[in-house]
């Protein structure tokens, strides 16, 4: 198997399984022996009707369910156990950017430059998102490169390709929500793992949630947990 893709999912928008089709129709297209990881991250709504589709047109699916929601990092981990690829490319489930930055993750990744290939958000991100969520995302690139000091500060971008080796990091780390990227970054340099930006973009249509006060509390505390390892 060359590469895994994982997607985590919890209560996707209307629509979403018709986005993962389309994607992996694309992809399949250049890349021989792909394999797809849905895990359902404890989503409270009813996702039958819409897993019995993919199914259908996409063979070979991994469908992992669990009741509990227990969060990004640890939907992803619980995909790497079951991934079989040489490498490793996790995204959201909505495939936000384009099928031209997934490609290019790849491309980066079987170059063999890298370990782990960062999705790094151009500029007209921040056209397309609310003003709380810019604000967010820009002040934690701020405290990152001040108080953590690693080379690549725009880590929650959710695009990212690993091979094997860097998916054991990954798979040791303590976060399991939002911060879960932030921690991988930060150890996989502390382990002079080999990691290479790569500039990637938002298709066209995309949706993004509110970022409510209590996430931001938790991820502050997740946070200071990564801090509390780089004085350890």
């Amino acid at each position: 198997m060359q590469l895994s893709i994982i997607l985590p999912c919890y209560n996707p928008l209307p629509g979403w399984h018709e986005h993962i089709i389309t994607s992996i129709e694309k992809i399949r297209k250049e890349i021989a022996g792909v394999e797809l990881i849905l895990v359902n991250d404890g989503s409270p709504v009813d996702l039958s009707r819409d897993i019995a589709v993919l199914k259908k047109e996409i063979p070979g699916l991994k469908y992992i369910h669990y009741h509990e929601n227990k969060g990004k990092g640890n939907a992803i981990r619980t995909g790497l156990s079951k991934a079989e690829g040489r490498y490793i490319i996790y995204t959201d489930i909505d495939f936000p950017y384009t099928h031209e930055s997934f490609m290019r993750i790849y491309e980066t990744l079987i170059s063999d430059k890298c370990d782990i290939a960062v999705g790094v958000k151009d500029d007209l991100y921040y056209e397309h998102v609310p003003l709380l969520r810019k604000w967010t995302s820009k002040t934690l690139r701020f405290m990152t490169s001040r108080l953590l000091r690693i080379s690549i500060t725009d880590t929650q971008c959710g695009l990212k390709g690993l091979n094997q080796h860097a998916a054991r990091i990954l798979e040791q780390g303590q976060i399991n929500r939002y911060l879960f990227d932030l921690e991988m970054i930060y150890n996989a340099e502390r382990m002079h793992q080999r990691l290479l930006p790569v500039p990637v973009s938002l298709r066209e249509g995309v949706s993004f949630s509110k970022v409510k006060m209590k996430i931001l509390v938790r991820e502050f505390t997740n946070f200071m947990t990564i801090i509390s390892q780089k004085r350890s």
